[in-house]
């Protein structure tokens, strides 16, 4: 009895000094709450990695294990599996004027399970990607963005060779998927240029454009 009353009181301590945290969580969104380092460090260390996995149960944005990403190695650039890229890679995307730049990639982190995937095929390239992905389409010549889920054909997304139009979406499972994140906030992921923010990071943004998304995302 003494033991069990001893682990009740252990959880109720962690979820007191939790609390901060896990509310951090909801407010700033998952992946942007994973780049605020600064605040990390003023959460109980003793919370830190608890709270960090209950926040990343969240939706995230996820690839597939085939996807390929850009990376700058010994001053050139090549193309590296997902499973292969490690925190503190350079790895290629695009800033709001569509130049080319390079970005830290924060973290890659591997999840098991049963996963929704959707297939995006667009001119040559084709991106697998979670349903809640938050994608990165052209409007106008405007960067705008939207859930995978809500990508319609003939849509227009930026690529590594140009603008593509979407010309076919279809649905599947994979028993795994790759979270990257990025202190740009996007990556060219099979040479599409795409956000790497989740449903969550969309809460307090008054416009589907990515200029406003970059902009909370880098607060």
């Amino acid at each position: 009895m003494f033991k069990y009353f001893i682990l009740i009181f252990s959880i109720i301590k962690i979820i007191q000094s939790c609390g901060i945290c896990l509310s951090a969580c909801g407010i700033f969104g998952i992946t942007s709450f994973a780049m605020a380092n600064v605040a990390m460090l003023a959460i109980d260390a003793k919370c830190y990695e608890a709270c960090a996995a209950i926040c990343a149960t969240g939706p995230v944005q996820c690839f597939s294990n085939d996807t390929e990403i850009k990376v700058l190695l010994n001053d050139k650039i090549i193309n590296k599996k997902i499973e292969n890229i490690k925190e503190n890679d350079l790895v290629l995307t695009y800033d709001l004027e569509q130049n080319e730049i390079l970005t830290f990639v924060v973290k890659n982190e591997k999840s098991e399970g049963n996963f929704n995937f959707l297939l995006i095929e667009a001119g040559n390239k084709t991106l697998k990607v979670t349903n809640n992905h938050i994608m990165i389409i052209l409007e106008n010549n405007l960067l705008k963005i939207k859930k995978a889920e809500e990508l319609k054909i003939n849509e227009s997304v930026l690529t590594d060779e140009g603008i593509f139009k979407i010309e076919k979406i279809s649905s599947f499972q994979l028993n795994s998927k790759y979270t990257l994140i990025t202190e740009a906030g996007t990556i060219l992921a099979n040479g599409i240029f795409v956000s790497i923010a989740c449903e969550n990071d969309l809460k307090a943004l008054k416009s589907n454009d990515l200029k406003d998304l970059l902009s909370n995302w880098k607060k």
